[in-house]
């Protein structure tokens, strides 16, 4: 396999970048996959990523891993502005998406599926981690941790589309919110600031 300079051999290069990085997570999936034949399960989830992910292409986001029901996505970008709105817009569109999917599911008589994002802009290494045997093109670093844990906060906040401080420094012109102040994400000692998404302005 090639790595990021074009050589063939896997030294884990990479490249530190500036980026936003997005979760999502279907809510309750362990309790809807009871409910369901594992054929069934699996043409649900791939109606579900059919109805999404045409939502990250439009806003340039690329998604990085599929964890079962779970979405890791990467926004890059010439300026921390253009990816962070890149973001924050898809997330958006998303959310829309997902509430037409839910009344398809209930036509069906289906359970409705609902889901919760979280973002987080800063920098962290991309590139392949691995052996020369198996190595993967990945995203790791605190920004990638800070936005998985901010996806959770979710649930504890009933909420289905949080962003960190880090990104809202960027998309205030286009995001109306309502700021979450003294979070404790799991795993940081510092509490934090977040920010619940209630309006995205196409226009900035």
């Amino acid at each position: 396999m090639d790595n990021l300079d074009g050589q063939n051999s896997i030294t884990a290069k990479g490249t530190k970048e500036n980026l936003t990085v997005m979760f999502i997570d279907i809510r309750d999936f362990t309790t809807i996959s009871e409910k369901y034949s594992a054929e069934e399960l699996s043409e649900i989830l791939n109606k579900y990523f059919q109805e999404i992910i045409p939502a990250v292409k439009k806003h340039k986001g690329v998604i990085n891993k599929f964890m079962g029901d779970a979405l890791l996505i990467v926004f890059k970008g010439k300026t921390p502005e253009e990816h962070a709105k890149n973001a924050v817009l898809a997330g958006k569109d998303i959310l829309r998406r997902i509430k037409n999917f839910q009344h398809l599911q209930e036509y069906e008589g289906k359970e409705k599926i609902s889901a919760g994002i979280g973002i987080n802009t800063g920098e962290a290494f991309i590139g392949c981690l691995g052996t020369e045997d198996r190595c993967e093109y990945t995203v790791i670093g605190d920004t990638v941790n800070i936005a998985s844990r901010t996806e959770s906060a979710n649930k504890m906040y009933k909420t289905d589309f949080l962003i960190t401080e880090n990104t809202y420094a960027y998309v205030k012109d286009i995001a109306d919110v309502i700021k979450i102040s003294d979070v404790q994400l799991r795993g940081k000692r510092e509490k934090v600031n977040v920010y619940e998404v209630l309006h995205v302005s196409e226009n900035d």
